[in-house]
């Protein structure tokens, strides 16, 4: 539900609530020049893991989830995206 422009060129990042603004209009984007900074060096270190065939690093939250749910986990094996 959410998507993130991301342009490698100077300009500002774009996050839209897809849910609430299917047209894109308005960016919920409030953060400081710093924080953008630092959001679009986090995509960029993610994009680069994807790139590069790594698996990116699951958030403590989402290895919580599949340690406490095995059915999720088997149905993420089974479709290949987990091992």
């Amino acid at each position: 539900g959410w998507k993130l422009i991301f342009d490698h060129e100077d300009k500002p990042l774009e996050l839209y609530d897809l849910e609430n603004d299917a047209l894109e209009k308005k960016s919920v984007l409030k953060g400081s020049k710093k924080e953008n900074e630092e959001l679009a060096a986090a995509f960029s270190a993610w994009r680069r893991e994807i790139e590069q065939g790594q698996e990116p690093l699951a958030t403590e939250e989402a290895q919580e989830v599949l340690q406490t749910d095995p059915e999720l986990l088997e149905r993420l094996q089974a479709l290949g995206y987990m091992e």
